[in-house]
Order: C-alpha cells, then sequence, then structure tokens
C-alpha cells in the first residue's frame, strides 16, 4: 500500500481537473474518474465512501451536503476544493484509512476535523495515536480580518483566543486536533498563506471563482 497525496495550487486546479481524464500526483498517474468530489457546503458532516461513489463530481452528479470523506478503499481518491479554507488529510497507516476535510471559519467553528477523526475511530476502530494530520496552504490568522460579531462568535464557539480583527482557523484546527488525542509529532502544518502567494487562490485577496484542489488516495 502507498499513501498518495497532494495540496493543489492554482497549476492544479478543479478546473484541470474537470477537464483531464487523467491527472499525476506523486509521480503516479491517477484517472479522474477514481477521484471523489463533493458539493461543500461549508458544514460539519462526513460521509465515508465505497467504491460506488467513484467519478463523483467528474463525471457523475457530486456528493451534495458534506464538507468530509473518509475511505479505506484502494485506488479511490477524496478530493476537497479550497481558496483560503484549510484542507486537512488524515491518515491512519495501520488501519488503511484516508480522511479528507474542508475546514472554513464554519466548519471550524463546528469542529469538523474532530468529527472526522471520531468516524474514523467508530468506523474503523483508528487509534488517535497513530493517525497522520496534515493541514495544507490556507489563509493564515495576519490576513483575516472579520467584523466584531462574527470575531467574538467565533471566539465563543471555539474556545480560542484570537486577537482582534483576525481569526486564524489553523489556531482553532491544530488545538481540536490535541484535544482529539492526535500527538504533536504526528501534525504537519504548511505554513503557506495563499492570500499572500500568488501561486494560490485567494477569494479574500480577489473574490475568485476558481479553486485549488488537494487530494489524497491509497494504491
Amino acid at each position: 500500500m502507498k499513501l498518495v497525496h497532494f495540496f493543489g495550487n492554482r497549476f492544479l486546479s478543479l478546473d484541470n481537473l474537470k477537464h483531464s481524464h487523467i491527472i499525476e500526483i506523486d509521480s503516479i498517474d491517477i484517472k479522474t474518474n477514481r477521484i471523489i468530489l463533493v458539493k461543500q457546503i461549508h458544514s460539519n458532516k462526513i460521509k465515508v465512501v465505497t467504491e460506488k461513489w467513484a467519478g463523483s463530481g467528474i463525471i457523475k452528479q457530486s456528493i451534495k451536503g458534506v464538507d468530509g470523506l473518509i475511505t479505506s478503499r484502494k485506488n479511490l481518491f477524496l478530493c476537497i476544493k479550497t481558496a483560503d479554507c484549510v484542507p486537512i488529510f488524515l491518515y491512519d497507516p495501520f488501519k488503511e484509512v484516508v480522511a479528507a476535510v474542508h475546514s472554513g471559519r464554519i466548519g471550524t467553528e463546528k469542529n469538523i476535523v474532530e468529527k472526522a477523526i471520531k468516524k474514523m475511530k467508530r468506523k474503523y476502530d483508528c487509534k488517535p495515536d497513530n493517525i497522520q494530520a496534515e493541514l495544507g496552504p490556507a489563509i493564515c490568522g495576519n490576513c483575516y480580518p472579520v467584523d466584531k460579531q462574527t470575531f467574538d462568535n467565533f471566539v465563543h464557539k471555539t474556545g480560542i483566543e484570537q486577537t482582534f480583527p483576525n481569526l486564524d482557523l489553523k489556531k482553532v484546527i491544530i488545538a481540536n486536533l490535541f484535544d482529539a488525542g492526535i500527538p504533536e509529532d504526528n501534525i504537519k502544518n504548511h505554513d503557506i498563506c495563499t492570500k499572500t502567494n500568488a501561486d494560490y487562490f485567494s477569494y479574500r485577496e480577489n473574490n475568485t471563482k476558481q479553486r485549488q484542489i488537494s487530494i489524497i488516495g491509497m494504491i
């Protein structure tokens, strides 16, 4: 078994995915009809997927109403799209289970990453000590100003201190990972801000409708 995963940028975007039959990730050619793409809604809903969902959002209708996917199936690739929100990969190498999570402000408020971990535990008996977590490029805590009401609501719901007017999503997500039992050594953060790095799409920077994609799977 080999883990295949990639955090995309403007050079591996949603448009690229939908107009290709094959994309290359980690020097491996992946058929796009083996990818699962969901219709994200900024929720904390997680879905376990199997073979029947292959190609969803690519060659057939997207899975609607979820922001996280989990699978134990080989040659099935989970995809999320972002343009400032945090893409998160979870992987248990012992149970051979992967998850892809989209965590924006609302998903972070609702602790979607902990919900994904709980579902991995219930469905596959994954142990938090074994789960690897990786946070991809996203807007940083210095570039995400919000109004006072939004700020206060976020701090109240997450219980994590912030510095007005900016929100730091990753600060909360990492705290949630710790609370879920993920060891610090198992957490990797790609410290890249999508708003300040021109290689990435950023909704906060220019209201773009384009999205980079992030993909994880096993072969």
